[in-house]
């Protein structure tokens, strides 16, 4: 696995899902799984003595690369790795870089530390082979299909319009990509979000090519579920009122519901209109837990919630004031660009599975962002506060992987406020030998 540590250190200690701790829980429950890390020049001391204290076996195993310029934890979208081979030269891992890593869905805003170290990568050991084409490592998902024997590449409508910078028209780029990745043809997927591994994560179960994706509502029913109980703890709610309301929200009657519950919220708010700091501490249990984060998760998943239980009449006359209207129109926008992910990939023969998940830049409870090994799998999680939400998208992923697969869970709440999560956080290579022609 390469990772990219910006900060050599955890930020709040262990579990936090910083991008130090991400690379300690995958050494922990990867024991034998090699590691090379970029590290700022200045931070190599610090992540030494930090390391030292983990109880990790084997710590010959961690490769770190210092770096003088400052970049950031995303490794998987700078590159992409995998095998290449021709008729005079051996089978070999290769990492490939874009023609210059690059942020930003609407733009390619460039990032010269992003690119610059692979220099010195490739004097670590790596073969590294630059691209002319532009892309971001996330939005770009190879897979092998099973029954039709066919590599299909799934690719973000955004690298498409990217590479449209570069005087290609959509078919050219379309095909620069089939050409560039060896596959056997490319799907171009809705931007539900700015990254298409957010959205869905692929890997063959019982011998069927399985797509994992979000289902926001689940998630969102679930996390206003936990909202209740919380007011119901702060005395903003009685228990009986509270238990109807969740009977409500399971039978998604969600309009009376989620009115309630705002009107608990607004008997609470101060006179400038914000809710108390009293009040969202408790929506945090631990140290490692940013309750101001798991507070707007709770607010997104209740404004999920009542998109979700707006009438047409609602959204389309002056009922609502209209910047609030708009909003809600857009979550059912959104939702509707989910739908289309899901008929396109069930069009491919895929089996679909809706995982309770949100993906919502830095307000995600996100569990699609997960990375596939031959016999396990990482899966993020929040833990904490969120705890049954990662025991419920755990068991409903255990029940379709085959048997032999175990879920290890990764903390990754701090990754998740900055908009990625483990997927964006590694950058994984295939270990030989070479696979069959």
């Amino acid at each position: 696995l390469r990772m990219q540590l910006p900060h050599p250190t955890m930020s709040l200690g262990a579990g936090d899902g910083s991008a130090a701790d991400i690379l300690r829980q995958c050494a922990t429950v990867l024991p034998q799984m090699e590691f090379i890390v970029s590290l700022p020049r200045g931070g190599i001391e610090a992540f030494v003595q930090s390391v030292g204290k983990w109880d990790l076996p084997n710590l010959n195993r961690i490769t770190a690369v210092a770096e003088s310029l400052n970049f950031t934890q995303w490794a998987q979208d700078n590159a992409k790795t995998g095998w290449v081979r021709n008729e005079t030269a051996p089978c070999e891992v290769i990492t490939l870089i874009p023609r210059y890593a690059s942020q930003g869905e609407w733009d390619s805003v460039f990032m010269p530390a992003e690119s610059y170290l692979f220099d010195s990568l490739a004097a670590a050991g790596l073969r590294i082979a630059q691209s002319p084409l532009l892309f971001q490592g996330g939005n770009l998902l190879p897979i092998h299909h099973p029954q039709t024997q066919e590599r299909i590449l799934f690719v973000g409508e955004a690298e498409i319009l990217r590479n449209r910078a570069l005087g290609l028209t959509p078919e050219q780029a379309e095909d620069a990509l089939r050409t560039e990745f060896g596959v056997d043809r490319v799907v171009v997927l809705p931007a539900v979000s700015f990254h298409i591994d957010l959205e869905l994560s692929i890997r063959t179960c019982r011998g069927r090519l399985t797509a994992f994706v979000n289902d926001s509502e689940a998630a969102a029913v679930h996390i206003v579920q936990l909202g209740i109980r919380t007011l119901v703890d702060q005395k903003l709610l009685e228990q009986a009122p509270a238990d109807a309301l969740a009977k409500m929200l399971n039978q998604r009657d969600y309009r009376p519901a989620v009115g309630a519950i705002w009107h608990a919220l607004a008997a609470a708010r101060l006179p400038s209109g914000e809710l108390p700091e009293e009040l969202g501490a408790h929506f945090a249990l631990g140290p490692t837990e940013s309750f101001q984060d798991n507070l707007k998760r709770f607010l997104l998943a209740l404004d999920i919630v009542t998109a979700l239980g707006a009438s047409d009449e609602d959204l389309a006359s002056d009922r609502l004031p209209e910047p609030r209207r708009l909003y809600y129109v857009l979550l059912g926008e959104r939702e509707a660009d989910r739908r289309t992910l899901r008929a396109k990939l069930r069009e491919l023969g895929l089996e679909v599975v809706a995982v309770p998940s949100l993906s919502d830049e830095e307000v995600s409870a996100n569990y699609i962002n997960a990375i596939h090994g031959p016999d396990w799998v990482l899966l993020p999680v929040l833990g904490g506060y969120f705890a049954s939400l990662d025991e419920l998208a755990r068991n409903v992923i255990t029940r379709h992987l085959d048997p032999d697969v175990k879920v290890l869970p990764v903390f990754t709440a701090l990754s998740q406020r900055r908009y990625g999560g483990i997927h964006c956080s590694v950058c994984i290579y295939p270990a030989p030998p070479c696979p069959p022609r």
